[in-house]
């Protein structure tokens, strides 16, 4: 069964955060849904994203869901 993956980070320095990951995962991030959130895509159908959100620095936040197909 293939599934969609969308996996958060909380961070606290959201600049420091995207440097870090940019690097960790060789290229910039996809897309920037809003101030605090950057999103990549690791994968078709899956993508990690980081927060900001000082007081849960550290904490992950995870949605697995079945890939839908339309018939």
């Amino acid at each position: 069964m293939d599934v969609d993956l969308f996996a958060g980070i909380a961070v606290s320095d959201l600049e420091r955060a995207e440097e870090w990951y940019n690097r960790f995962l060789g290229g910039t991030e996809s897309f920037r849904p809003n101030d605090t959130e950057r999103v990549w895509t690791v994968a078709e159908h899956r993508y990690l994203y980081v927060e900001l959100q000082p007081e849960h620095a550290g904490h992950a936040m995870v949605t697995v869901e079945p890939e839908t197909k339309l018939r």
